[in-house]
C-alpha cells in the first residue's frame, strides 16, 4: 500500500495505489564477454524516390556470453538487445 499526503489536512492517509509492483528479487546475472562493433564503411544517401532519402549506415554487430543462476520449475528468461543512438550528425549538400 502507498503512503499518501492530504494536503489538505497535512496527514498521513493511507490509501491504495493501483501502479504499485509488488518488490522485485535480484539475481546475479554476469556478463563474461562482450564485442560490439561497427562496420568500417561512410553511410550511403539513397535518392532513388526524389521524394525521400534514406541513409544507409553501417551495420552495428554485438555478441555476449552471460551467465544466469539457476531457475525454479517453470521459470524462463527473455532477452533482447536495445541499440540506441546519443548523436547523430548530418551534412547535406547540393549542387556544386
Amino acid at each position: 500500500m502507498g503512503r499518501l499526503i492530504d494536503k489538505t489536512k497535512r496527514t498521513p492517509v493511507m490509501r491504495p495505489i493501483a501502479n504499485e509492483k509488488p518488490p522485485q528479487s535480484i539475481v546475479p546475472i554476469r556478463i563474461l564477454e562482450l564485442d560490439a562493433k561497427i562496420e568500417n564503411r561512410p553511410t550511403i544517401i539513397d535518392e532513388k524516390n526524389p521524394a525521400v532519402l534514406k541513409y544507409r549506415t553501417p551495420h552495428f554487430r554485438s555478441t555476449a556470453t552471460v551467465l544466469f543462476p539457476p531457475l525454479e520449475d517453470g521459470a524462463h528468461w527473455k532477452l533482447g538487445w536495445i541499440q540506441s543512438c546519443r548523436r547523430m550528425d548530418f551534412l547535406n549538400s547540393y549542387g556544386d
